[in-house]
């Protein structure tokens, strides 16, 4: 069930002591609401006592403790901005203080708030100021020092937004008010918007943005080209020969894309390069390098990306080791070569990328996969069944049109890349088994995962290579360039030789 709700939850780390925020959060998901309070409960830690001179006992939410927290928690933060000022009007409405206080939260969010978000923001610094006496004995409240024409006190609260807006992420907004108006506290209880008062206020708040824990929206899976948004064409390259990442102009090879996995232990990605899928998207951190480079995946924060979207369908792909840092377009140019980093965020344009989703190469439908090598001969089921690993050979045979040599393709969004199924038995399925231990392509009835999918690479003229979603460095070869029946079908790494091409040939 989904509605738009605003709850209020009061908690401490402690259930015997009294609360000592209030959370209003303004969520679309009701299944979000656990991640709000965990939130709330984080940030109870950032309440410290006042100075001697604002009052006794007095708890204000304190920003460098936050920020700490908010550094630490789990899953990790992508944005953490703050503020920490003061505000002050002499003799004018309530009102345009609330408003003045709104303003300066709107900017420290640093998005166009929809109206509903709005609506419950400016009510809840409303009551920051106004209604107090409804509030008085709550303990998001602390009176501090009063005279005949001044009443301090703190008020304490967590603002968190998740919608359509914020999309995967939660935005919190931890902050605290150290307020001084300059009246008695019989008049600042009863203080309307209308009321004209004089103020000294102090905002410490933090914008902090979260990954959401159970998210409703869909994550990114498959095979994607990462776009600079400097000339929303050069592409994010692996080099073929030291593995350093960089920009090239996109031609389309397998070293260009990337395969996006959402691992759901870190709420992040692990970004796999096509060519070599044990490859992963890296920032080598190593004595204070901000390269990225591609290597085997080891684990590691600087191998995990928090992908974010921005108001304009861009992305920012921030790093698990500092989510303060994402890629970027070293010096903003995009020759081919440029050099690719991270820095910190800025939200300048060569930090935005697009990330565009490599869709089919063919229709799915029913073809013949016929060699370059003499564009007669095609990939043949054999009849013969192979007890010893329960499969069926593959083999190079002329084409005559049994149903045998017709293969039924079958795209998958999720991976990128077809399910190659044999028309003679639609349950088996073209695949490189991990089990027979050996380079032989064959046809099985229960493939693992990835031994079963193809990813179609243009080889030109028309061409294919089938590259083996197993090992992304592999593709369908014929045996020895040899066009007799009976030829194997093998896999092998890719060389560009013509005995890795096929046509792909539709007979619907």
């Amino acid at each position: 069930m989904q509605s738009k709700v605003r709850v209020i939850i009061l908690s401490t780390n402690d259930p015997v002591v009294n609360n000592n925020t209030l959370d209003i959060t303004e969520i679309k998901d009701l299944a979000h609401l656990s991640q709000a309070i965990m939130l709330a409960n984080n940030f109870q830690a950032a309440l410290v006592p006042t100075s001697s001179e604002f009052g006794q006992d007095v708890l204000r939410f304190d920003v460098n403790q936050g920020i700490s927290i908010a550094n630490n928690i789990y899953p990790k933060a992508v944005d953490i901005n703050y503020i920490s000022r003061t505000l002050s009007q002499s003799n004018n409405q309530v009102n345009s203080m609330i408003n003045m206080v709104v303003n300066e939260l709107k900017l420290l969010l640093g998005i166009n708030l929809a109206d509903s978000v709005l609506q419950q923001l400016t009510s809840l610094v409303a009551y920051t100021f106004t209604n107090l006496y409804t509030q008085q004995n709550s303990a998001w409240v602390f009176w501090g020092k009063q005279a005949s024409n001044q009443t301090n006190y703190t008020y304490n609260i967590v603002f968190a937004i998740q919608n359509a807006q914020t999309g995967n992420f939660m935005k919190a907004i931890p902050m605290g008010f150290e307020i001084s108006a300059y009246a008695v506290k019989e008049q600042v209880l009863f203080f309307t918007i209308q009321d004209y008062a004089s103020y000294s206020v102090k905002i410490q708040a933090i914008n902090v943005t979260q990954p959401l824990i159970n998210s409703s929206y869909g994550s990114l899976s498959g095979v994607y080209n990462i776009i600079t948004a400097l000339n929303n064409i050069s592409v994010i390259t692996m080099s073929n020969s030291d593995e350093n990442v960089n920009l090239w102009y996109d031609n389309d090879d397998l070293n260009q894309k990337w395969i996006l996995e959402f691992n759901h232990n870190h709420y992040a990605y692990i970004i796999r390069n096509l060519s070599n899928r044990s490859l992963v998207l890296t920032w080598d951190s190593t004595s204070g390098s901000n390269n990225v480079f591609a290597t085997s995946y080891q684990g590691n924060d600087e191998q995990f990306w928090i992908i974010q979207g921005t108001d304009n369908d861009y992305f920012y792909l921030s790093n698990m080791r500092d989510t303060q840092y994402v890629l970027e377009i070293a010096g903003s140019v995009f020759y081919n070569g440029t050099n690719v980093i991270v820095n910190k965020k800025t939200s300048s344009l060569n930090q935005k990328f697009s990330i565009n989703r490599i869709n089919r190469q063919i229709q799915n439908g029913i073809y013949n996969i016929t060699t370059y090598l003499n564009a007669s001969s095609v990939i043949t089921m054999s009849t013969d069944y192979n007890i010893n690993v329960h499969d069926y050979p593959v083999n190079l045979w002329f084409k005559n049109d049994s149903i045998n040599q017709k293969w039924i393709f079958e795209f998958d969004s999720d991976k990128s890349a077809y399910r190659v199924r044999n028309v003679s038995n639609p349950s088996l399925f073209l695949s490189w088994p991990v089990a027979s231990f050996t380079n032989r392509a064959a046809v099985t009835p229960n493939p693992r995962d990835n031994e079963y999918f193809w990813f179609l690479q243009s080889a030109g003229l028309g061409t294919f290579y089938l590259v083996s979603m197993r090992d992304t460095r592999y593709v369908l070869e014929v045996e020895n360039s040899n066009i007799d029946n009976g030829t194997n079908i093998i896999v092998n790494q890719r060389t560009g030789n013509f005995n890795q091409r096929f046509y792909i040939e539709n007979i619907n």
